[in-house]
């Protein structure tokens, strides 16, 4: 039965009683990292010599910074209503100054274009992997404690957890770490009241998780990245790509202008059926649209399972 804890210092406690000091840290990418239990491991390596920390992840974000007063002035009030009180990971700042302690370690597999050049420790440990072989590469590194964020809801007086935004790789990661037998492991999951609830494959069975951390003093503003206006031709595209969709299957888009329209474009269709014909019809020339269009553009009765 998962443990509910409300700090993040007892969660590193109770990794080092489970697996021991040698702690290979995984986390999702991006939004996925719960900065409160990374920030806890950290510092705590940082004032135990003995601990050995190796985090591996992948894009870790981070909220610009203005490079003098002017660029403060124009850019502070965005820069404040976009991110908040968003509470970084603190390894970055050391990463950036080459100067983790040498107990700890970082390997990312995805950098944002130009942010390690000439940081030598940051390249050395960075992990080449095709974005589908990163569980198992991660899995093959000796990962022993697994921590992301998660959403949860009750439903009929049970508790439901959902991964949320980060169904695809700590899935696969946790399938890997229950089949590796004679390695201890952890997966603790931090709860956002934020994060959207996704079902099917997002979906825990709470039996999964060994602590829930839930804290309403960790529920900082989440990241988000500001979405540029997305242009007339992505939304021309993305409503015949929504006509191709069959009920009930499987939707994989990536970041940007044109996977925000398909998005959308899914739902105008379902929930704007008539619109969503009109202009289907005006874009692809075709009168009649379910004729030629295969009927793929009725509404949905399951909806795509999953979108990535």
């Amino acid at each position: 039965m998962v443990k509910r804890v409300d700090s993040a210092e007892a969660c590193v406690d109770l990794a080092i009683a489970r697996v021991g000091k040698d702690i290979r840290l995984g986390t999702p990418l991006g939004l996925g990292k719960p900065p409160q239990l990374v920030n806890a491991f950290y510092e705590r390596a940082k004032q135990d010599p003995t601990i050995s920390l190796h985090i591996y992840t992948g894009l870790t974000v981070e909220v610009p910074r203005p490079a003098n007063h002017i660029e403060a002035g124009l850019a502070g009030p965005i820069m404040e209503r976009l991110f908040g009180d968003y509470e970084e990971v603190a390894y970055m700042k050391d990463l950036h100054r080459n100067s983790l302690p040498d107990n700890v370690a970082i390997s990312e597999f995805y950098f944002k274009a130009g942010a390690m050049k000439g940081n030598g420790p940051a390249q050395r440990n960075y992990v080449s992997s095709n974005y589908t072989h990163v569980a198992r590469d991660v899995c093959d590194a000796g990962v022993n404690v697994v921590a992301g964020l998660v959403a949860t809801r009750e439903s009929a007086g049970k508790l439901e957890i959902s991964m949320s935004c980060n169904p695809d790789t700590t899935r696969e990661m946790l399938e890997r770490l229950q089949q590796r037998d004679g390695h201890p492991y952890l997966y603790i999951a931090q709860a956002h009241p934020d994060l959207p609830f996704m079902g099917h494959e997002a979906l825990l069975d709470p039996d999964e998780v060994d602590l829930l951390l839930v804290n309403p003093a960790y529920d900082k503003t989440l990241f988000a990245v500001p979405n540029a206006a997305i242009p007339l031709r992505d939304y021309a595209t993305a409503l015949h790509v929504s006509s191709l969709i069959d009920d009930g299957g499987t939707l994989q888009i990536g970041i940007g202008s044109l996977g925000d329209a398909i998005a959308h474009a899914c739902i105008l269709r379902h929930e704007r059926n008539d619109a969503y014909r009109a202009m289907l019809d005006g874009v692809t020339r075709f009168p009649g649209g379910d004729a030629q269009l295969t009927g793929a553009c009725r509404p949905f009765r399951e909806g795509p399972t999953g979108f990535h």
